[in-house]
């Protein structure tokens, strides 16, 4: 695979800016490789995702005080809140994915499956053994979300939910599958409240719902939830939520009383600033924004 692009020596690309928004849904991939050396940096807090794979070469990913060296034997799965800065050699070549939270809730659609195999312990950036040949469709499917990306063709975004989907999932497979990593430190709670969580969330809107149908105190789910994704209880709940809502307005013709009633609200005006609340926009804004 030699598609590569060019940079000046020593560009500094800031994978904290998602150039391209899905419907207010933040992703983003950028290509590594070129004739020229780079350096991708992040200086700034960020609440994505990011899978790092190398088609060809080697290079260091510093995060923090930490230094993770990638090479094509491998896939990097750093998560949110990293501050990381990789430095690639100048025969390098490969993608970084960048990607939110509610965006891999929207495209995965069952990530509390998903969820405990991508984050599967409490560490804050991992790698996952991959071989040549498991190597070869991911690469492939990684250079197709590239293509549609930079594209501007029709169904643009569906396309790129759709092959990100197979993407993540194969991504998540080989991590269930690797020896490295150890899962005994993910908690089969965590995994329960995700799976809870996919279910119940049209029902259940509380952090103490869930502490209750599991048995702990809230405080102590929050805490090993936290430990293991990064956010809070009620940021997982609010977002599996908002992201429901999102879904049936750029999907269905249902109107904001119907939408209301289908995620669990009574009443419709609660649902409208609930939406606003967490997403920033009024529900009649998204939903002009989705038409156009």
């Amino acid at each position: 695979m030699n598609r590569r692009q060019t940079f000046a020596t020593d560009l500094t690309i800031d994978l904290a800016i998602d150039k391209y928004q899905l419907k207010d849904f933040s992703f983003a991939v950028d290509e590594i490789g070129g004739e020229e050396h780079q350096h991708f940096d992040r200086t700034a807090h960020s609440n994505n995702y990011k899978v790092i794979l190398l088609t060809q070469g080697a290079c260091y990913c510093d995060i923090g005080s930490d230094s993770l060296k990638i090479d094509t034997g491998h896939i990097a799965v750093i998560r949110p809140g990293q501050f990381c800065r990789v430095v690639p050699d100048e025969m390098t070549s490969g993608f970084v994915l960048s990607f939110s939270y509610d965006f891999l809730q929207l495209a995965a659609g069952a990530p509390g499956i998903i969820l405990p195999h991508l984050h599967p312990g409490f560490n804050e950036h991992y790698t996952i053994p991959v071989t040549p040949a498991a190597l070869l469709p991911i690469a492939e499917i990684a250079l197709q979300i590239w293509e549609e990306y930079h594209s501007c063709s029709d169904l643009r975004d569906e396309m790129i939910r759709s092959l990100f989907r197979i993407f993540i999932l194969y991504v998540s497979r080989l991590n269930t599958d690797s020896n490295d990593i150890n899962y005994g430190k993910c908690s089969p709670l965590v995994r329960r409240f995700f799976s809870l969580l996919e279910h119940s969330f049209t029902t259940m809107k509380m952090p103490a719902d869930y502490a209750d149908m599991l048995a702990v105190t809230p405080a102590y789910l929050n805490e090993l939830v936290k430990r293991s994704c990064g956010f809070t209880t009620s940021y997982c709940i609010q977002q599996r939520i908002v992201t429901e809502a999102k879904r049936l307005i750029m999907y269905t013709e249902l109107s904001l009383k119907e939408i209301a009633y289908r995620i669990g609200f009574e009443d419709a005006s609660h649902f409208s600033k609930f939406f606003k609340k967490f997403t920033g926009k009024r529900y009649s804004d998204f939903r002009r924004q989705v038409a156009a």
